[in-house]
């Protein structure tokens, strides 16, 4: 992923608390403070990493795996 080093510990940290992972958890779990979690969730869903929705959910099973 060249997203960068936030929006990949976001990803690695939703990847590991699964399908009903909240932002706040996930940017806790990745260190990131709300702002840097936000930004770091906006160029996923930029990326089509992940979904709209909230929970936050990966795109597709196939994008999660490869996390």
């Amino acid at each position: 992923m060249a997203l960068g080093p936030r929006p990949e510990r976001l990803a690695s940290a939703l990847a590991v608390l699964g399908a009903d992972a909240t932002l706040a958890d996930a940017a806790t779990l990745a260190a990131l403070d709300r702002p840097e979690a936000v930004r770091a969730a906006d160029a996923l869903i930029g990326a089509n990493v992940l979904g709209l929705e909230e929970p936050l959910r990966f795109a597709h099973p196939l994008v999660r795996a490869a996390v």
